[in-house]
């Protein structure tokens, strides 16, 4: 919800190339795992879309959070949040469309 959240403030203030569009970011095992009728990939897939359609009705969980990142190396703060840390983690998550799941990526939340 807070990606969600984050990605519609960026569109919304004229940064759309920020976001990705249409299918872009979506990988190959969860279009897979949705062929397949994975339960996983099914609640992943309906979660998002739950989370897009709040975030365009105007949610602000984030307090005007800007800036969103997935990263695996947990508390790694980027050299663009001038030292800030995050003001919202949320993970880690189990990878249900494949992958790499022993690195149990986070989403970072900046403001």
């Amino acid at each position: 919800m807070a990606v969600a959240e984050v990605a519609n403030r960026l569109r919304e203030n004229g940064h759309p190339e920020q976001v990705a569009t249409g299918d872009g970011g979506i990988s190959t095992g969860l279009w897979k795992g949705l062929a397949q009728g994975n339960k996983d990939s099914i609640n992943a897939w309906n979660d998002s879309v739950s989370a897009a359609k709040t975030a365009l009705a105007g949610s602000n969980i984030t307090d005007g959070a800007t800036h969103f990142r997935l990263d695996a190396k947990s508390g790694m703060i980027p050299g663009w949040a001038n030292g800030r840390t995050a003001s919202h983690t949320f993970g880690p998550f189990r990878n249900a469309g494949g992958g790499d799941a022993s690195k149990r990526p986070h989403i970072y939340i900046y403001r």
